[in-house]
This record gives C-alpha cells, sequence and structure tokens, in this order.
C-alpha cells in the first residue's frame, strides 16, 4: 500500500458573487495525474471565508458538466454510471479570515481509467472575498 496526497488543485470558476443551497461550486476538477485505483482517505478544502457552509464533494469517473454558481443538476446517465460517491465536508475549523474543512478515514474505494473528476456543491450560502482563492487537497491509500 502506498499514500498519495494531490497537490492544493485550485477550484477552478469560483468567483465572490453570492452562492446558495445546492449550487455548484467552481467548475469540474479533472486529476490525471493520480493512481488509477485506490481509496479516498481524506479532503482538505481551504481559503474560504470564516463563515463557511458544508460543502459536497462528488467524485465521478466522467466529467461532470455545471456552471459555477447555479443550481447542479446530474443527469441520471452520470448519476447512475459514473458517480463513485459523495463526501459531506462538514468538519471546519474557523480562523479570523478564513476556514479550513477536513474529512478523514473517509475509505472511498474507486477505480478510474483516465481522471477522477471532482465537482463540488454548496450545502448553504457562501460568499467568497476579493482574492480568495479556494483548494481541495486528496489523500489517497493505493
Amino acid at each position: 500500500m502506498g499514500y498519495y496526497s494531490s497537490v492544493a488543485l485550485v477550484i477552478p470558476g469560483v468567483n465572490t458573487t453570492a452562492y446558495t443551497d445546492a449550487d455548484a461550486f467552481g467548475t469540474n476538477i479533472a486529476i490525471d495525474d493520480m493512481p488509477a485505483r485506490g481509496q479516498i482517505q481524506s479532503i482538505r478544502i481551504s481559503d474560504l471565508p470564516d463563515a463557511v457552509q458544508n460543502i459536497d464533494v462528488i467524485f465521478s469517473r466522467a466529467s461532470i458538466t455545471s456552471t459555477n454558481n447555479v443550481a447542479l443538476d446530474l443527469t441520471d446517465a452520470l448519476a447512475n454510471d459514473s458517480v463513485i460517491g459523495v463526501v459531506l465536508v462538514d468538519t471546519w475549523a474557523t480562523f479570523a479570515d478564513n476556514a479550513i474543512g477536513t474529512e478523514t478515514n473517509i475509505g472511498l474505494p474507486y477505480n478510474v481509467k483516465g481522471s477522477l473528476n471532482i465537482q463540488l456543491v454548496t450545502r448553504g450560502a457562501i460568499t467568497l472575498a476579493t482574492g480568495d482563492a479556494p483548494t481541495i487537497v486528496l489523500g489517497i491509500e493505493y
């Protein structure tokens, strides 16, 4: 068994327009340079406002078509055939002007040919400040 930690991936497409519950938070992230199979063991999301809400992280074998800051609507085909799982990030450490969310001991197995795709979805109102650049890091056991 080995352990892989992704670099801090900037969540693409986010902006300072207020997000509401169930909005796509950024757009699809495709990770190509990781083991083809393993278990997602941890997730860290950082550089969010200190009044953060929970975030769902969707993992998929196929790219997830989304529009930033619009309610996410997965197709039945994607949900049934490609989604590996969803992890709720609901453990947050808040500081003066930011928050870091971490989930550990996840144990979500995956097997992909090509990219592992990720889409984040808000579970409440989030408003980013100018200059915020939220990132996500995955810890994977393979």
